[in-house]
């Protein structure tokens, strides 16, 4: 039963960052028109607003224009709502409510940085912000002097346009969320990951990096959930 609960709240959180990103896009307010087809411009019903079982129940097409709906929004809802049910069969519930707002937080970064390669300073520092008051882990002085100091070679690299300046904020919060050892385990394997796909496809355009250090984020979460499971 609860699982079913975090797999329906992952299904609507997904449902929420792909709507607010599209009106993002397209300098729509957040608020204001109401969800609506975007072929034919008709406003939606409720029910076709329900995630998951509205694409389905219109058969993937419009109800009103009977276009063919795109199935993006779907397929990230039921990864998204897998995703978080995996997860927190892993890990302890004290770090239910940290992994899945920094989970969201980073979805909605990836997806940003995936059509756009930019992302929205709003979200960047108002989802970070929460992310670290819902932080679980108290950080030592290693952690703040190791992290200083290496967010002071990343700010190198932005200057030389090697990196850029919405992924070092991205690090730096999960850096003081996580703390030093998680946060260079994310590192490692984001980085990895980012090299083995510019070598396997030869990439001559800049790769947007975050999706890869939002798979270094759940990457570094297998290694500490095995760790508390041992305990």
């Amino acid at each position: 039963m609860l699982f079913g609960l975090i797999f329906i709240l992952g299904c609507v959180l997904a449902s929420s960052i792909v709507c607010l990103n599209y009106r993002h896009e397209h300098a729509l307010s957040y608020f204001y028109p109401r969800s609506f087809c975007e072929h034919c411009h008709t406003t939606l019903k409720w029910w076709q607003l329900i995630p998951v079982l509205g694409y389905f129940l219109q058969k993937g097409h419009c109800y009103f224009c009977k276009k063919k709906i795109d199935p993006k929004s779907t397929l990230v809802e039921l990864s998204f709502a897998t995703l978080l049910v995996i997860f927190c069969t892993l890990l302890p519930p004290a770090l239910w409510a940290n992994f899945i707002w920094g989970s969201s937080w980073l979805l909605s970064l990836s997806l940003q940085d995936l059509e756009r390669k930019e992302i929205a300073i709003s979200v960047l520092f108002i989802g970070g912000g929460i992310l670290l008051l819902s932080a679980p882990l108290h950080l030592t002085l290693l952690d703040l002097t190791g992290g200083a100091t290496f967010l002071s070679l990343m700010f190198i690299e932005n200057m030389r346009h090697k990196l850029g300046y919405g992924d070092t904020f991205v690090i730096m919060f999960l850096w003081l969320d996580l703390g030093s050892k998680q946060a260079l385990l994310l590192l490692l394997s984001a980085s990895f990951l980012a090299l083995s796909y510019y070598l396997l496809f030869s990439q001559k355009e800049s790769l947007p990096f975050i999706p890869f250090i939002f798979c270094g984020y759940l990457f570094s979460y297998i290694f500490v959930g095995k760790a508390l499971l041992r305990f």
